[in-house]
């Protein structure tokens, strides 16, 4: 017995897999970066690197809960790398001031 699938049909299921509903009341669903990496693995025909389970844990501002990032979806993933980029691109300007301010004072 089949069923049939349209644009909205989810798919198969798993406990890893979270759904979600968009404006458009289609059932989306997220997939982990350890998933992507599974996929990447298979069509490179290559193993997976070793040290993808001992990256840094990145700390959701949402929740506060620190995660793996290879738990993370994608599209949270690059938001937070986002966020960093703009976290060091102030920093840098916080430090130059710093840097004109000492210089001022060596003259």
């Amino acid at each position: 017995m089949s069923s049939a699938s349209g644009p909205g049909d989810p798919g198969p299921l798993n406990k890893n897999t979270k759904l979600t509903q968009n404006k458009h009341r289609k059932y989306t669903k997220h997939m982990q970066i350890k998933k992507l990496l599974e996929i990447e693995s298979i069509i490179g025909d290559r193993k997976i690197p070793c040290d993808m389970d001992t990256l840094n844990l990145h700390k959701s501002q949402s929740t506060g809960k620190e995660i793996k990032l290879v738990d993370m979806h994608l599209p949270h993933l690059l938001r937070a790398y986002s966020r960093l980029i703009d976290t060091w691109d102030e920093r840098e300007g916080y430090n130059d001031g710093w840097n004109d301010a000492l210089e001022s004072l060596k003259k």
